[in-house]
């Protein structure tokens, strides 16, 4: 799915990316998330063992390979609360996530870092159990700590899928 940054409430423009068809990964305990920025973005399926997160292509999108940076990016991030509701904005399912305050610093100070860069390195890669959901490009430093995952194209997230990695993404679930 695609993920969308919100900086004051103003969503941000992000690349669709569709994890794997209907495998949300859901083993029973809280999902590991990660927040890297972006590198470089091919249009081509990632070759194997090159490192990067294939983006699946679809009827309408070709196959992308995103490459991030997992030294300069955040690792085992917290979660302060995960929850799956509709847009109010094309009412599509989407997953809003809001970040611990520690992790809500951090991640002010990498979007301020990539903000000024050249596509693709304003982007970040949200890799959620390794997998990548999706790789927004942000404009300026986002100090609000919430992210909504949303899905790639219409009808792609669905309530079930929705509700399921929320229940993933919050702590104590």
């Amino acid at each position: 799915a695609c993920a969308v940054a919100v900086a004051d409430g103003t969503p941000q423009h992000a690349r669709m990316v569709r994890p794997a068809a209907g495998d949300t990964g859901n083993t029973g305990k809280v999902a590991l998330i990660s927040i890297l920025p972006v590198t470089s973005s091919t249009e081509a399926a990632c070759g194997h063992g090159s490192g990067g997160y294939t983006v699946r292509a679809s009827a309408t999108h070709p196959a992308f390979c995103v490459h991030a940076d997992r030294a300069r990016g955040m690792t085992d991030v917290r979660v302060t609360s995960a929850k799956a509701g509709k847009s109010t904005i094309d009412g599509t399912w989407q997953v809003e996530v809001t970040l611990g305050s520690t992790d809500r610093t951090r991640f002010a100070a990498l979007t301020g870092s990539i903000a000024g860069a050249p596509p693709p390195r304003n982007e970040f890669a949200i890799v959620i159990d390794g997998k990548l959901w999706g790789n927004p490009s942000v404009a300026s430093s986002i100090t609000g700590g919430r992210l909504e995952i949303v899905g790639a194209f219409v009808g792609d997230l669905t309530s079930a899928t929705a509700h399921d990695l929320a229940l993933r993404l919050n702590p104590g679930s």
